[in-house]
C-alpha cells in the first residue's frame, strides 16, 4: 500500500466529516470529496430567497453521545438548548394541550412515572401502554423476531389512542417511518437508547444556530487546519479500485488514495460501484434501500408571534411538529412545521401546503399564531432518510466491504440506529477507525 497517498472520503454529510475529522485529528492524511459547494448533506443551512435556512428541522436527544461529543471538541455544543428533564407537548387541532413530562427519577423510571402521570391518555388507554414499557424493560428491548411497529402494539394490546397519541409521534420523530410500515426491533433499540440508559439520554436538545454553524462549518476547518485536503464543488464519477492505491476521478482530476471511504448516500454508492464485480452483492443491498422524506414547512409572522411552547406535536393534522424558531434561534416570527414519512403531500403545490399547515397552527394554538403568515417557504428532502421498514433493516450493509481498503459510512449503515444524525456520526468514526487501524498496520 502507498503510505504516502491520503485516504479518500467521498461525500461531506455528517457520516464524511466525522470520519474525515476522525482521521485528521489523528495525523492521518486525508482528502475530502463533496459533489455541493458546501459541506453538511442533508443537515445543513441553506439559502432561500435571500433567508438563510435550515434544509430540515433537526432536534437531538441526549442519547446521541457520539454525536454530542463531537460538537463538544469542536466547541459549539453550548449551541444546543438542553432541557433539564424529559418534556413532551402535544397539542390538537381544538386547542387543548396535553403534555408528557418525565420527573427527576433514575431511568427508565422517569419513563414509567412520565407515561402514569401523563395528561396525553386517560387511564383506559394509559395502564396498557405502562404495563408494555414495563415488559420491555424487563426483555431489555428486545424481540425474537422483526415486524410492523403497528402489528406489534396492536399484539400488545395498545389502545388506538395510545398509537395514535404516543406510539406514533415518537415513531415518526425516530424513524421518519409510519407505524404500519416500521421496523419494531429498530423503534425498541431508539427507546433502549433514551429510556433504559441515563435519565438525560432522553432529553431533548435543540440547536439554537443553524445547523451549518452547529457543525458543517467547525468540522471543516479543523480538518483544513489538520492538513486535510477539501474539495467542495467536485463531483466524484468514478473510482478504480483494483489495487491500492486506489483512484478517485472526478471532473478536475484524478487522485491517488490508499483507502476510499464512500459516505455518499446510498442511491450515488450504487452507482459508483455498478461496475465492479466484487461488490455486486453490495449494490444490490443498496439498490434495495428504499428513502423516506421530510418536508419542513417555514411560516413568517410578525415578530410577536409565538407559540405556546417551544416546540410541539399536532395530533391529527396534517403537520406533525411545530417549533417557534423565534424562541429557539432568534428568528423572530418564524415557525418550521415538520412532515415526516409523509409522501401523501410531496404533490402539494407551497401554497396551498402553507395554508392548511398555517390553519392548524392558529386553531392548535387558540389564535396566538395568526391565520395568515406573511410568507411560506417550502423545504423537501424526497429523500431524507432511509425506509426503517423490517425488510429494509435486515438489508443494511456493513462498514466492512467485499474490497479491503473500501468502507462504507453513512446513516444507513447497519449500526442498529435509523437514519439520524447520531447514526451518521457513529458509522463515520467506525470507518474512520477501521481506516486508522488499517493504515497504522501498513
Amino acid at each position: 500500500m502507498n503510505r504516502d497517498a491520503p485516504v479518500a472520503v467521498l461525500g461531506a454529510g455528517w457520516a464524511g466529516l466525522s470520519a474525515a475529522l476522525a482521521l485528521a485529528e489523528a495525523g492521518v492524511a486525508v482528502r475530502l470529496f463533496e459533489a455541493a459547494a458546501q459541506p453538511g448533506g442533508r443537515a445543513r443551512g441553506v439559502s432561500l430567497h435571500g433567508q438563510r435556512l435550515d434544509n430540515g428541522q433537526h432536534v437531538l436527544i441526549g442519547a446521541y453521545t457520539e454525536t454530542l461529543a463531537l460538537l463538544e471538541r469542536l466547541g459549539t455544543r453550548h449551541l444546543l438548548r438542553e432541557q433539564s428533564r424529559l418534556r413532551l407537548h402535544y397539542r390538537t387541532l381544538d386547542g387543548e394541550g396535553f403534555e408528557l413530562a418525565a420527573p427527576a427519577l433514575p431511568a427508565p423510571l422517569h419513563l414509567a412515572f412520565g407515561i402514569a402521570t401523563s395528561t396525553l391518555l386517560p387511564a383506559r388507554d394509559r395502564w396498557p401502554a405502562l404495563a408494555l414499557a414495563r415488559r420491555l424493560q424487563q426483555q431489555d428491548f428486545g424481540i425474537d423476531q422483526d415486524r410492523p411497529l403497528l402489528d406489534f402494539l396492536q399484539a400488545e394490546r395498545q389502545t388506538d389512542l395510545a398509537i395514535g397519541r404516543l406510539w406514533t409521534p415518537l415513531c415518526l420523530a425516530a424513524l421518519n417511518t409510519a407505524v404500519d410500515q416500521a421496523s419494531t426491533r429498530v423503534f425498541l433499540r431508539v427507546l433502549r437508547d433514551s429510556f433504559a440508559g441515563k435519565a438525560a439520554h432522553s432529553r431533548i436538545l435543540v440547536p439554537q444556530a443553524d445547523l451549518s454553524r452547529l457543525f458543517a462549518a467547525p468540522a471543516s476547518e479543523r480538518i483544513a487546519r489538520a492538513g486535510g485536503q477539501l474539495h467542495y464543488g467536485e463531483r466524484v464519477h468514478e473510482i478504480r479500485l483494483d489495487q491500492p492505491p486506489f483512484e478517485v476521478r472526478t471532473v478536475r482530476g484524478r487522485y491517488a488514495a490508499s483507502q476510499i471511504i464512500c459516505a455518499l448516500p446510498h442511491q450515488a454508492a450504487a452507482r459508483l460501484l455498478a461496475g465492479d464485480a466484487r461488490l455486486q452483492a453490495l449494490v444490490g443491498r443498496l439498490r434495495s434501500l428504499r428513502d423516506s422524506p421530510i418536508t419542513t414547512v417555514y411560516l413568517d409572522y410578525p415578530a410577536a408571534t409565538r407559540l405556546p411552547q417551544d416546540f410541539f406535536a399536532i395530533l391529527d393534522g396534517v403537520g406533525q411538529w411545530a417549533f417557534d424558531r423565534g424562541r429557539l434561534l432568534g428568528e423572530l416570527g418564524r415557525i418550521a412545521v415538520v412532515l415526516s414519512a409523509d409522501e401523501a403531500h410531496l404533490g402539494w403545490e407551497q401554497e396551498r401546503l402553507g395554508q392548511v399547515l398555517a390553519a392548524e397552527l392558529h386553531q392548535c394554538s387558540n389564535g396566538l399564531v395568526p391565520a395568515q403568515p406573511s410568507s411560506i417557504r417550502v423545504i423537501r428532502e424526497k429523500r431524507a432518510t432511509f425506509l426503517a421498514t423490517p425488510a429494509v433493516e435486515a438489508a443494511r450493509p456493513a462498514t466492512a466491504t467485499a474490497v479491503p481498503g473500501f468502507w462504507l459510512a453513512g446513516d444507513y449503515v447497519a449500526t442498529g440506529l435509523p437514519g439520524t444524525l447520531e447514526g451518521a456520526v457513529r458509522s463515520g468514526r467506525q470507518a474512520a477507525a477501521i481506516a486508522r487501524s488499517r493504515a497504522a498496520g501498513a
